[in-house]
């Protein structure tokens, strides 16, 4: 077995009578706790290999509501909604700024669109947050060009930049 700790159970010993002062007389449930709350199978293992821990039966006899929540896994979010598959079948897109330093340009915005099948990204660099329409627009153009196909869909965090009737009547 690689990776291997020494436990020194000597100290953990030494802190018994901290432990005590938890208000569960089963010894089972101090040792449960004094190591970091263990799992009780580790603690019957662990008091086969050592002479410190004391004898007789670590079973768990209670299951505490934070060691159960401590177990449990999260859920995955379910990827349906944000795979594509195929070359802009749909595209995420968001404005950052402004920015309190400018950029070379004097640009304090930009726009990034994101193609969820490729991963590929472009950025569009603006001096204000109106002219989000007119780079959406020189994108569409852009990959067009690129890859002889239309954006499909179009996905954003709502911001108020997708909510002009340019982006409406589009």
């Amino acid at each position: 077995m690689k990776k291997l700790c020494k436990l020194d159970v000597e100290y953990c010993v030494a802190l018994s009578t901290k432990a005590e002062k938890v208000h569960s007389h089963d010894v089972s449930e101090i040792w449960h706790k004094r190591l970091g709350y263990l799992h009780h199978g580790s603690l019957n293992i662990m008091q086969k290999i050592t002479s410190r821990l004391p004898k007789g039966s670590l079973e768990q006899h209670d299951v505490y509501k934070g060691c159960t929540l401590g177990k449990y896994v999260k859920s995955t979010f379910h990827d349906q909604d944000n795979k594509a598959y195929a070359v802009l079948e749909r595209v995420h897109s968001d404005v950052c700024g402004p920015y309190s330093t400018t950029s070379t340009s004097k640009h304090k915005y930009f726009v990034i669109f994101i193609d969820y099948f490729s991963r590929k990204c472009w950025i569009f660099f603006m001096h204000k947050k109106d002219e989000t329409f007119s780079k959406f627009v020189e994108f569409k153009e852009l990959v067009k060009k690129e890859t002889n196909k239309k954006v499909k869909a179009l996905k954003s965090d709502n911001g108020d930049e997708y909510a002009s009737n340019d982006f409406k009547d589009l």
